[in-house]
């Protein structure tokens, strides 16, 4: 087939056209040469980098006890100008990085002087450090250091020895503690005398953050209510009263939060107030009620649109009330819970008050501080020292920070605490410039200031050819600032971190950096820089290191699916080994308390061996492994090596077995509901959307501790929904799970009480093993709440204890023994037998 020739006719075009013709052959031309040199230039990086891989084969191989991956050696032989390693837990973060450095000196791309190494705890600074200098022959001293550590170095050559305050200096984890807060509180004193006043009102009306704002529903409302932390052991005998809050005149118990606040209020003003005044033939109970002017006083739980979180039922109520009071003449004060998140609501009762003419006669401020101190959980120096921390470096002048308060959505609170905040705020920091001191914010913020604002400064910025960063998935604002300033253009920026385990946020850490850094144009380059330096335009080069050497395939399937349940957590797909038996390597217990006696059942499940085995006990907050006597245990058990931490703390260990304490499903449980307090979290960096995903991380990290087999272990009825996606998980994966009940009499959730949202903490609501005193004889199932709630389920289908330790089901009989003389009870399936008279 002949193909006919094309022909152009360029005589019928005029010139526009003939222009425009040029202009697109200009065009393709162009597109085809770029394509052709970024083809040519990419084969020549190909290329660059077999021959490296090759060259350093031997290094790779032997450099560590275990030779590199092939993902590790790409990383490493890469010389982009912005190179971010995404790893997986277990996977040699930390090897990565040293063999990136040890790599840069034998192909001599940089000298020792020109390498800098920045790491996020001592620890890690002190290891890397060591591993370098006997991994390089010579006297080698790398220049490693903490982000802070860096800081203060470049602080001591900009201004000579300034060194940290002692009030930084004898705080415990950075914070201040009460003792230096109150130095601190003492100084505003002299220019803001109402300040300690200021703080016991919040105290008392408002310590903790709203419930509502957090509550998904009615029933998690009522489980936050009946978890608020209250000092419960000063109602001996079981004079509290669940589900409602004590306020300062311990006779009324009120139901909500805003209730809290409106009769503390009250009671910090002296006016005579009673609460939920019950009226011969009213249909209603009423909130308040001001016997001296009588006044009854509503207070509802309504928006400003007129809707209400507790659905149309409750508004429905509310109108009926007020038809009430008009119908019975009654004068009735409404206040409304819009009222109180706009910061009015106080005023507005105050007002009326004055107007009716009630009489006002505050108690003297002792009286209350020790009624505060008696009746509540207090953490306010606590909050004040973690919002001085977070709002430094935060960076922000004193107007953005008030602007960040002014934004909550609880403005009632929010305005309280700026009240006696920004006066405390300000005193720590004349205290700081008067010393010539710092804190540990200042260490890494003043260098910035000085690299970004000082000209002189500016030409130290790239002495270093090589930035490595590890733990980059905790690079807070304030250091990503610090580490913008450090580098330059041409310098390479070398960060390896894994966002799946960003679990530091509430100390400030960008739990969005690694997908940050992932979608920049021309990431980390200061915007300052002489405009000479300012012709750059480049993204990361992106590797993953996806293979783990710490976990067995079933536990790191497992996390690895949980934890990318989250949308925004980068993808991976995470390769491991398989497990060394044929024994469940995902385990669920249910146990009566954290004790040593109950761990004990636990540790019973672990095969004793000849190798001795790591465990770690591991907590979700320090109460969690409050009552855990590793020690003790290790007596009991020669062959274990027992040891226990939060999980946080545990971050970068591992053992072969862990035991994960908390597994609850209770407001303060795992996840916790709570959450973070509105005053801390409005100057974190912005986290993502997705539900839970700070406490879904800190379950990943604690799954991947182990290296052979994990126990998720809860103390509540209803076990964390995150036991129950995992179990889900491992259904859908098929990897074999043990389901394990070690409790003494209690056997799972009574399904009436759940269904009416009334399961709460470790019995209400329990099904526990009884039996019929009178004939006919037999062993049933029961409700714990039948006494307190007339709950009356049970059930005939009872299951051996002996057999639910061991995962299995076997249901319980009754029968009389001829040797003994009486009834017992037994389980054909294992032997089990009990006296029947020993059941309750």
């Amino acid at each position: 087939m002949t193909i006919p020739a094309i022909k152009f006719d360029f005589s019928s075009l005029d010139l526009y056209s003939a222009g425009l013709f040029l202009l697109l052959l200009l065009a393709i031309a162009s597109i085809l040469f770029l394509w052709f040199r970024k083809r040519s230039a990419s084969r020549a990086g190909e290329e660059k980098t077999r021959s490296l891989l090759q060259k350093h084969e031997g290094l790779f191989d032997s450099l560590f006890p275990h030779p590199l991956t092939q993902e590790q050696r790409l990383s490493i032989v890469d010389d982009s100008r912005r190179t971010l390693v995404i790893a997986s837990a277990g996977s040699g973060k930390t090897t990565t990085l040293i063999g990136k450095y040890v790599f840069l000196l034998k192909e001599k791309l940089a000298t020792p002087e020109e390498i800098l190494v920045l790491a996020f705890n001592k620890d890690i600074e002190k290891e890397v450090k060591e591993r370098i200098k006997e991994l390089v022959p010579g006297k080698v001293d790398p220049e490693v250091y903490t982000f802070h550590g860096f800081g203060l170095k470049l602080v001591k050559e900009a201004e000579g020895e300034k060194g940290l305050d002692k009030l930084a200096k004898s705080s415990s984890g950075s914070l201040l503690n009460k003792e230096n807060m109150l130095e601190i509180i003492d100084r505003a004193k002299k220019v803001y005398p109402e300040i300690e006043r200021w703080i016991l009102e919040f105290k008392a009306e408002c310590p903790h953050h709203e419930i509502w704002e957090f509550a998904r529903n009615e029933e998690e409302y009522n489980g936050a209510i009946a978890s608020y932390p209250y000092n419960k052991g000063y109602f001996k005998g079981g004079q509290y009263k669940p589900r409602r809050i004590p306020s300062l005149n311990s006779k009324y118990w009120v139901r909500s939060q805003q209730e809290l606040y409106i009769i503390n209020s009250l009671i910090l003003e002296g006016v005579e107030v009673e609460y939920e005044k019950s009226s011969p033939g009213w249909p209603i109970v009423p909130d308040f009620y001001y016997p001296e002017i009588d006044l009854w006083h509503e207070h509802i739980a309504i928006r400003r649109d007129g809707t209400s979180p507790f659905g149309k039922k409750y508004v429905s109520d509310y109108l009926r009330k007020k038809k009430f009071y008009s119908k019975q003449g009654k004068d009735c004060l409404f206040t409304y819970s819009y009222e109180y998140y706009e910061g009015t609501v106080l005023d507005k009762i105050l007002g009326k008050l004055r107007e009716k003419g009630i009489s006002f006669d505050p108690p003297p401020q002792g009286e209350i501080d020790k009624r505060v101190e008696e009746l509540y959980t207090d953490d306010t120096y606590n909050l004040i020292a973690r919002c001085i921390k977070l709002a430094k470096e935060s960076g922000l002048d004193p107007a953005g920070l008030s602007q960040r308060l002014d934004s909550l959505s609880d403005g009632s609170r929010s305005k309280m605490f700026k009240r006696f905040f920004m006066p405390i705020l300000e005193s720590y920091q004349e205290i700081l410039d008067e010393n010539r001191t710092i804190d540990f914010e200042d260490m890494i913020l003043s260098p910035t200031r000085y690299l970004r604002d000082d000209e002189k400064n500016r030409s130290w910025t790239g002495q270093y050819k090589y930035v490595l960063v590890d733990e980059f998935q905790d690079i807070s604002e304030s250091r990503k600032n610090f580490l913008t300033q450090i580098l330059a253009p041409d310098s390479r920026l070398f960060a390896v971190g894994d966002d799946w385990q960003s679990i530091y946020r509430f100390t400030g850490s960008d739990t969005m950096a690694m997908k940050k850094f992932l979608k920049s144009a021309a990431p980390l380059v200061a915007e300052n820089k002489p405009p000479d330096q300012k012709t750059y335009s480049f993204r990361p080069q992106v590797y993953r290191i996806q293979e783990t050497f710490r976990t067995c395939r079933p536990v790191s399937d497992v996390a690895s699916e949980f934890i990318q349940k989250n949308p925004t957590q980068i993808k991976k797909s995470v390769h491991s080994h398989p497990p060394s038996d044929t024994a469940a390597s995902i385990n669920v217990c249910s146990v009566d308390l954290y004790d040593n006696e109950n761990l004990k059942k636990i540790l019973d499940l672990i095969p004793r061996s000849d190798k001795k085995k790591g465990v770690f006990i591991l907590g979700r907050k320090n109460r969690d492994i409050g009552g855990i006597d590793p020690v003790g245990l290790m007596t009991w058990r020669k062959d274990l090596k027992i040891s226990k931490s939060t999980i946080h703390k545990s971050k970068g260990l591992e053992e072969d077995i862990v035991i994960v304490l908390g597994m609850d499903s209770d407001m303060e449980g795992f996840p916790n509901h709570w959450r973070e307090d509105p005053l801390i979290s409005v100057f974190l960096p912005p986290g993502d959307n997705y539900s839970n995903s700070e406490d879904r991380r800190v379950m990943y990290v604690a799954m991947t501790r182990a290296r052979e087999k994990v126990f998720l272990v809860n103390m509540s009825i209803k076990p964390s929904p995150f036991t129950t996606e995992i179990k889900e998980i491992c259904r859908r994966l098929d990897i074999k799970l043990n389901d394990i009940v070690l409790r003494e009499n209690i056997v799972g959730v009574c399904p009436e009480c759940l269904s009416k949202g009334l399961v709460e903490g470790a019995r209400r609501g329990a099904l526990v093993r009884r039996v019929r005193k009178t004939p006919p004889y037999s062993v049933l199932l029961g409700c714990t709440s039948y006494a307190t709630r007339g709950c009356r389920y049970t059930s005939n289908e009872v299951p051996c204890p002996a057999c639910l330790a061991k995962g299995e089901t076997a249901l319980l009989e009754v029968r009389f023994n001829q040797n003994l003389g009486k009834h017992e009870v037994f389980c054909k399936n294992c032997g089990y037998s009990k006296d029947y008279d020993s059941f309750r």
